[in-house]
């Protein structure tokens, strides 16, 4: 087996691995008794805090990247006019075995919603009397696009993105919440379907796997 692709494989199973391990202390940790003596004005003591400090969403994101072939995938929460990132991970190039990093939205934590990729993958309607199993909101070249041609992560400014693929966070009251997202650097002709069902199901773990669904 080719040395590149047997790292590329060690380093996909050690993000499994890790996930595993991080939903197998997934009870112990939601589930603490309050602490008294938490600083109530410390940002750990917030649902974004907690969640931003939550290694199994950065591992949604990694296992994301890996499955679809994306550079970066993000996790993020939309509430109003404003989209909030909890979790997040980019492919690193530079890296000569091509290592998937925790990293943030080019060192946003928070952008407006409205315009971007991730309003219209929360738009979608869950209630679809199953014609699509995986609903997912998938554009192939963005930069034939002419709604998002123009966003700096496509035109060049931050980024040069060629595809987006999406899955809503949903509530258990069927309510999206929020966004899992993978962004390409090659042209693609839509996700097969393996893909967008690994997209559909990490978002749905993704909601299991945090206070998420039991706050809403």
């Amino acid at each position: 087996m080719p040395i590149l692709v047997t790292q590329h494989l060690h380093v996909y199973l050690f993000s499994l691995i890790r996930l595993l391990t991080h939903l197998l202390l997934l009870p112990f940790r939601f589930y603490d008794p309050y602490q008294a003596d938490i600083n109530p004005h410390s940002p750990e003591d917030t649902l974004n805090g907690r969640l931003n400090s939550d290694g199994a969403l950065d591992s949604f994101a990694e296992v994301a990247i890996w499955r679809l072939c994306g550079v970066h995938s993000m996790i993020s929460i939309i509430d109003g006019s404003t989209q909030y990132f909890i979790a997040g991970a980019r492919r690193d190039k530079s890296s000569p075995e091509d290592e998937i990093v925790n990293d943030s939205w080019f060192g946003c934590f928070q952008v407006p919603s409205q315009g971007g990729l991730c309003e219209n993958t929360l738009a979608i309607d869950n209630d679809n009397d199953g014609e699509d199993p995986y609903p997912c909101f998938i554009i192939d070249d963005l930069k034939k696009d002419p709604r998002f041609e123009s966003l700096p992560i496509v035109d060049g400014s931050v980024a040069s993105y060629v595809w987006y693929a999406g899955a809503p966070i949903t509530t258990k009251n069927g309510i999206n919440i929020g966004v899992l997202c993978v962004f390409g650097d090659r042209p693609i002709t839509g996700l097969s379907l393996e893909r967008r069902k690994c997209t559909f199901h990490l978002s749905i773990s993704t909601a299991s796997a945090s206070v998420m669904r039991d706050r809403y």
